[in-house]
C-alpha cells in the first residue's frame, strides 16, 4: 500500500517536472535560413515578415517569408494556411523540420497583420 503511494507522488512530481521544461523552453527568434540551420530539428521558433510567395506543397502550402530587408527568403510549411496570403505581415510560432534534407519551418500558428 505504501509503495502505491509513493509511485503516486512520484508520478505526480514527474509530470510536474515535463510541466516546467515545456513551458520555459523559449522559442529562439531567427531572420535567417542560417540561423535556422543551426539549430536542432524539432526547436522552437518565431518568425515576423512579409510573405512573397506561396506555392502547393504536399498536403499544405510552402510561404516564402521575407524576414529582412536584404532579399532572402525563408520558406515555412503550413498545413492550415490556405492561399491569398501574398503581400500580408504575418507572425510565425513553428518548430524547425528537416524536409528533403534541409532544415525549413513548419507552422504550428500564423498570426496574420
Amino acid at each position: 500500500m505504501i509503495e502505491r503511494r509513493w509511485a503516486f507522488v512520484l508520478t505526480i512530481v514527474g509530470i510536474f517536472v515535463l510541466l516546467l521544461i515545456m513551458v520555459y523552453s523559449g522559442e529562439d527568434r531567427v531572420s535567417s535560413q542560417e540561423e535556422i540551420d543551426k539549430l536542432e530539428v524539432n526547436s522552437k521558433v518565431i518568425l515576423k515578415g512579409l510573405v512573397e510567395g506561396e506555392r502547393k506543397f504536399g498536403e499544405g502550402v510552402m510561404l516564402s517569408l521575407s524576414v529582412q530587408d536584404n532579399g532572402e527568403l525563408i520558406e515555412v510549411l503550413c498545413e492550415n494556411c490556405g492561399y491569398g496570403n501574398v503581400g500580408k505581415r504575418v507572425e510565425i510560432l513553428g518548430v524547425v523540420k528537416e524536409i528533403y534534407g534541409e532544415k525549413k519551418v513548419e507552422a504550428l500558428r500564423v498570426m496574420i497583420g
